[in-house]
């Protein structure tokens, strides 16, 4: 099925018309609920024209008209092709029956195809403020956000642990603690270390009432300032370094976790042994590690602030 779904794909014009509704729908979203309009303009004030991250991928109301089946058809067969292209089975069959069987099923699969783009690094933008009104809504949402590492970065590790400790492990951050536990000023958050194949971005993210938002933009900015200048006690990063260890080997339970963990893997070309290794890795991390980490890829000094709402 899988075989006939990438060499036969159908584009017929009911199932690109139900397609097309779909995507001005999420357009609708994306400009008219804070939430969906924050990450828009986020991705648009850290990234470039031209940059594949500047953009959600949903297009416009313009270029979705202009998706009809034969375009999809083009764009098919000029963007997908058989270098580059990676097939990932996650069950206990051999290697030997896997290579012979998708050998078989994948032989149509076209010889050539398009050369892997060079991307080149964005420069990090000017600090400033983003400011979107939206009246009507009842919810501002705050995004205070840099570009960041790529995946394969050997930072990669104390970043994320970084990035885990400020606001990723939902309960046991800092930011959950300080701006939704303690102070009960947002519904929640949190932040994202979002590494990719070229480059990525870092955002610490909050939702919050119209009349709270003033209070917590510099609650972000400061426990962010102290993620980079001030080494976490390694009982902290210890916390949350074990957490985040057990989720992974939680995930290594399930077929369809394990199968995203080996996606993530080939994609981003990682030693096939780099799960494996990971509690090593992250065990190996000293405070100081994290903090230089959390320099290079958190540092909001160069970042900007998006705020969405009434």
């Amino acid at each position: 099925m899988l075989a006939d779904v990438v060499l036969r794909p159908r584009f017929g014009s009911a199932d690109l018309a139900r397609v097309r509704r779909q995507l001005l729908e999420r357009q609708l979203r994306d400009v008219t609920q804070p939430d969906h309009r924050v990450e828009r303009e986020m991705l648009a004030a850290l990234f470039p024209a031209g940059h594949p991250y500047r953009s959600t991928g949903v297009g416009d109301r313009a270029s979705v008209a202009r998706a009809d089946p034969t375009s999809v058809r083009r764009f098919r067969r000029d963007h997908f092709g058989g270098p580059g292209s990676v097939l990932i089975v996650t069950a206990p069959v051999p290697m030997e029956t896997l290579r012979r069987v998708a050998g078989r099923l994948f032989a149509e699969l076209p010889p050539t195809g398009p050369s892997r783009p060079v991307v080149p690094a964005p420069r990090p933008p000017r600090r400033r403020e983003v400011r979107v009104d939206l009246p009507g809504t009842a919810q501002v949402d705050v995004r205070l956000a840099r570009v960041s590492i790529e995946r394969s970065d050997p930072l990669y590790p104390a970043a994320y642990l970084a990035n885990e400790v400020l606001g990723g492990s939902s309960l046991l951050s800092r930011l959950y603690a300080r701006v939704r536990g303690h102070g009960g000023l947002a519904y929640h958050a949190s932040s994202q270390l979002e590494a990719m194949r070229w480059g990525g971005y870092w955002d610490a993210r909050v939702g919050t009432g119209p009349d709270r938002w003033r209070r917590v933009v510099p609650m972000l900015r400061e426990e962010a300032d102290r993620m980079v200048h001030r080494p976490a006690p390694e009982a902290e990063i210890s916390i949350i370094r074990e957490s985040r260890i057990g989720a992974v080997q939680l995930a290594l339970e399930t077929t369809a976790e394990a199968h995203e963990l080996a996606v993530d893997v080939a994609y981003h070309e990682l030693p096939v042994d780099y799960y494996r290794r990971w509690p090593d890795v992250l065990r190996a991390l000293a405070p100081r590690d994290v903090r230089r980490a959390a320099e290079v890829a958190i540092d909001p000094a160069d970042g900007v602030t998006v705020v969405v709402g009434p």
